[in-house]
Order: structure tokens, then sequence, then C-alpha cells
């Protein structure tokens, strides 16, 4: 079946089963939000927040800038218990979720 697709509205070049009608399904996805939690302590950093579309992952990664003494390393996803570092580009978002910025301190401590 050839289409095309003008201002929004799908055109039917042709049916070739010999129907004469065609089924369109809508697939809704959900539109999640995005929080970061960044602690003062470790920088000064403000990101607003973000919206994603249900099963996809960030644009970009985030990052922020961090105070002296310390590095700024990822981001883990809030109540996840190994504080795990994600890719925001890849990680699949499922509900709405709030990042926390991960540092590293001078001695190699990870703070949040």
């Amino acid at each position: 079946m050839g289409d095309t697709v003008k201002n929004g509205k799908i055109y039917l070049n042709e049916v070739s089963d010999g129907s004469d009608y065609f089924t369109i399904h809508a697939v809704y996805k959900k539109l999640l939000a995005v929080k970061y939690s960044i602690n003062a302590t470790y920088s000064a950093s403000v990101i607003r927040n973000d919206s994603v579309i249900e099963g996809n992952g960030l644009d970009s990664n985030r990052t922020v800038v961090a105070k002296t003494g310390y590095t700024f390393k990822g981001w883990f996803v809030q109540g996840d218990e190994s504080k795990t570092i994600i890719d925001l580009s890849t990680y699949k978002f499922t509900e709405d979720t709030v990042l926390v910025a991960v540092f590293t301190g001078s001695e190699g401590n990870e703070v949040w």
C-alpha cells in the first residue's frame, strides 16, 4: 500500500488487498516528567525539568558544574538502592522520574 503524509493527514494511493477499507490504529504514549535533584553543597548548577516520551531516553546527557573539590560523575534514578549511574540517552523511562546527581569528592568518595 502506498501512502503519503500531507499536513498531518494520510493519503492512500492504493489498497493492495482488494478491500474497500483500511484500519488505522493510533498508538499513544505517555509524556513523562523528568526532574533533577542536585545537592547545592556540591554544585550551584540548576537544570530545568524535562519531559520524555514513555520508553525513550533523553536526547542528550545533562552535566552540571561541580564546586571546587568535587567532580560530577553522572545521574542515578532516585529510589535505586544500588545508585547505578545511567546514560540518559539510552535509559528507557517508564514512569515520572527524579534523577539524582552524583559527585566524587577529593578523596574519591561518592556523594549525592
